[in-house]
């Protein structure tokens, strides 16, 4: 048994700096684990596929407006491990799941949601919407400003997704923790 917990372990910490963290732009993902395998334009944004450690790696950057200009950032980030067979995905195991909430904090906190009821408001709107959790199928949380992560055991995918740049907290503009400058 602690082997196998030591061997879990290993494979997390190798791939740690793999993850895409909400709020980069094409060229940081690109430079933390290289080119993507695909990339394309869907409906006004760009939609980045990455392989790396054997995890796929989905990323959504989003145009923002700034002072001299335009720029991409990651406003989603879908990973799942692709299965041996080719068909579907491979389970994320819990330490997994640990690691890539971190990778996405920006120096906040994850916290999982009421498995029964969530109440949600849709971004710059008055729009309340009630999150059922259909049983064990998902996992939901949510970070202080916001942001929400979900993992669909189904699908076995988590889909992290940031706040948008108009409704981020003043002060937190940074690309992400670690990235000042950008």
């Amino acid at each position: 048994m602690r082997a196998w917990v030591m061997g879990v372990m290993v494979v997390v910490m190798a791939a740690g700096p793999a993850w895409a963290r909400l709020g980069e732009s094409p060229k940081q993902c690109a430079k933390r684990y290289g080119e993507p395998v695909s990339f394309s334009e869907q409906d006004g944004a760009q939609v980045g596929d990455y392989i790396r450690n054997g995890i796929h790696i989905r990323i959504t950057f989003t145009l923002e407006k700034v002072l001299f200009g335009r720029k991409f950032w990651a406003e989603r980030v879908v990973y799942s491990r692709p299965a041996a067979s080719g068909s579907g995905n491979e389970e994320l195991k819990a330490e997994e799941l640990q690691t890539l909430l971190e990778a996405n904090a920006q120096k906040s906190r994850w916290q999982e949601l009421d498995p029964v009821v969530e109440a949600a408001r849709f971004p710059d709107t008055d729009t309340q919407v009630k999150i059922l959790r259909d049983g064990d199928r998902r996992v939901r949380w949510r970070r202080e400003d916001g942001a929400v992560a979900i993992y669909d055991r189904a699908t076995r995918e988590l889909d992290v997704r940031a706040v948008a740049p108009t409704n981020r907290p003043e002060g937190d503009q940074r690309a992400a923790p670690g990235l000042e400058g950008f």
